[in-house]
């Protein structure tokens, strides 16, 4: 792959860097967290077993799971079993993912970069669940796993990439520029189609595998993946615009509801978004979550 000569000489291909970002300090906490199955008779054991392991994802946790956006029944939790008892599975098991990544990218050089990208992350997880659930998805909760790690990889590059990152960041500063545009001359290709490849939990999730592939898929739940992140993404620019509207068109078809229903929905899904990422202590990212 050849290299733009806009990039320092002293660079070589992200792909190194790219690599040495996939392996993140909890990414094995989050592979356990992601191979569970709700239907084993024992998964509330194994997740609380998993959580306790961390002290302080535990921490970090149990402040979020006493959230009213998580509890919002203000049951007092004071442990993790508890929680589980009280919240179920998936409402354990979903902020433990948010708060997971989180403490991988809240710090960095480029720290504002990898948290934008992992802002647009959990809108699009809850907008993948969301639509999921309209469309009676046979796991809405795995589509919202699916999209909350879609752009790991590109996640942890922001967060570890070194003087690859500080490059591409410098590049992305400038006024009026092309983000995508931008990655494809510095290297040849978009920082999400360099880091596809490596990102770290695709093993675990043949989904989250259908999902990084390039091109259009057939399959509606891969589409709702990719339509979630492009919601994600135009939300940023803020909620007016035509953009908007086409990727509404197409949650419409997707979702086979009113119109008017499914412009309601993907505003509540925003909302949602924000909330989680404020009760997991994650207080900027949720600013960056734009709310119609």
């Amino acid at each position: 792959m050849s290299r733009s000569k806009g990039t320092p000489s002293h660079l070589e291909s992200p792909a190194p860097a790219l690599a040495r970002a996939a392996t993140t300090t909890r990414a094995a906490t989050i592979e356990q967290l992601i191979r569970l199955q709700a239907s084993d008779a024992s998964v509330g054991a194994q997740l609380t077993h998993i959580i306790l392991a961390d002290l302080q994802l535990t921490s970090r946790l149990l402040h979020a799971v006493n959230s009213y956006h998580c509890n919002p029944e203000r049951v007092r939790i004071a442990t993790i079993s508890r929680a589980v008892s009280v919240l179920g599975f998936h409402g354990v098991r979903r902020p433990a993912l948010v708060v997971a990544l989180l403490e991988d990218c809240a710090h960095g050089v480029q720290r504002a970069r990898a948290l934008a990208c992992f802002a647009r992350s959990i809108h699009a997880a809850a907008q993948a669940r969301g639509i999921a659930a309209y469309r009676a998805d046979i796991d809405p909760e795995e589509a919202f796993v699916v999209a909350l790690l879609r752009d790991a990889g590109e996640l942890q590059f922001w967060s570890s990439g070194g003087a690859v990152a500080a490059h591409i960041d410098r590049a992305l500063a400038e006024p009026d520029v092309d983000a995508r545009a931008a990655e494809e001359r510095i290297f040849g290709r978009s920082l999400a189609a360099l880091s596809a490849p490596l990102n770290p939990y695709a093993s675990a999730l043949p989904l989250l595998r259908a999902a990084l592939a390039n091109g259009t898929s057939t399959d509606p739940r891969v589409r709702c993946i990719q339509l979630a992140h492009a919601l994600a993404r135009c939300a940023e620019d803020g909620w007016p615009g035509e953009q908007l509207r086409q990727l509404s068109e197409q949650a419409i078809r997707e979702m086979a509801v009113p119109a008017a229903d499914v412009s309601s929905a993907l505003r509540a899904h925003a909302h949602e978004a924000a909330c989680l990422a404020a009760a997991c202590e994650a207080v900027e990212v949720g600013r960056l979550i734009r709310r119609p």
